[in-house]
């Protein structure tokens, strides 16, 4: 990813390489480089290990269909439904459409490259429909929990919201985030991000509630411009209101939500509940834990076509039981 330092030098460090051939060269392959390579690449050795992994080489041989499926959990190549995106981890993704390729002749890692770098369309709609869903459901706590004498409580929901939005903002510009280690400096390289992190480091420095709210405000019409730059839906509303007729602020997240999914039939998981709800919901252990449909496999339940706002109809994809 282009991120390491010195620090990074302190374990596991040194030559890597993977070597993709056919199945069943892979064994007379790896025996090659077992007996070939120097002691030392570029000063660095080739041999090492850290804590308690046993000092051997990196080079490591196989076929690119079995790689996959161990980074990724299955092989692409044969195609790739709306749950299965939905299931990989996007640091896992980064891992296999990211880094240099030293020789490629055949392009079968370059075609897997082009298909895995990024979502199909509908899966990033739902992607960024839950995100702003995620966003919407704490954005009134930041007030909520002040008013009611609990400073540390607005400030972790904000430090929460702050997080959700920089999520949205990869997710706004096609990008895969990073683990945490490197999901600020990865944020950093994106379109319009010091202007983004102009907002939220208000959103963070803030010493009361009501500035916390308006940095938040203002952090948020920011990316709802962002949306409606992407294109994505159709133009929404940017601007904040208050919510429930108070003085708390937020956005209406519905019409995004409903244009961005709608009309949509795909299976959904009850461990992808997360990716829609970030807190408690009412009935969404109902709805996660719902009657499986007939030889769906394990853990997938019977999809249906969604009508309006998830808000109103419930959780994507998930029939009741």
């Amino acid at each position: 990813l282009g991120f390491d330092t010195a620090r990074s030098t302190d374990h596991g460090w040194g030559p890597r390489l993977r070597v993709f051939v056919d199945p069943s060269d892979v064994a007379p392959a790896q025996a090659a480089p077992d007996a070939a390579l120097p002691s030392q690449f570029r000063t660095w050795p080739v041999r090492y290990g850290w804590d308690a992994v046993v000092a051997e080489h990196r080079v490591r041989v196989s076929d690119l269909g079995s790689w996959l499926t161990a980074q990724l959990g299955r092989d692409p190549r044969g195609g790739i439904d709306a749950l299965g995106w939905l299931v990989m981890p996007q640091q896992l993704l980064l891992g296999v459409v990211r880094g240099a390729v030293f020789h490629d002749g055949l392009g079968d890692l370059r075609r897997v490259r082009e298909q895995l770098g990024w979502y199909p369309d509908d899966v990033w709609r739902w992607m960024v429909a839950c995100q702003w869903q995620r966003v919407a459901q704490e954005e009134a706590f930041v007030g909520r929990t002040a008013e009611v004498g609990d400073e540390l409580g607005s400030r972790l929901v904000a430090a929460r919201q702050v997080h959700e939005l920089m999520r949205l903002w990869f997710l706004l510009h096609r990008q895969y985030w990073p683990y945490m280690k490197w999901f600020g400096s990865a944020f950093a390289r994106l379109p319009g991000a010091a202007e983004l992190a102009g907002y939220l480091d208000r959103v963070q420095q803030a010493t009361d509630w009501p500035a916390r709210q308006r940095a938040l405000a203002a952090s948020y019409e920011f990316v709802a411009r962002g949306h409606n730059a992407a294109g994505i839906t159709e133009w929404v509303d940017p601007t904040v209101r208050p919510v429930l007729r108070t003085r708390i602020l937020g956005t209406d997240e519905r019409p995004v939500c409903g244009r961005v999914h709608r009309p949509c039939r795909r299976p959904a998981a009850a461990g992808l509940a997360p990716r829609w709800f970030g807190r408690p919901t009412r009935g969404l252990h109902r709805r996660a834990f719902g009657r499986p449909a007939r030889r769906a496999p394990p853990g997938v339940v019977r999809g249906r076509t969604c009508d309006g706002c998830p808000r109103r109809s419930g959780l994507l994809g998930l029939t009741p039981a």
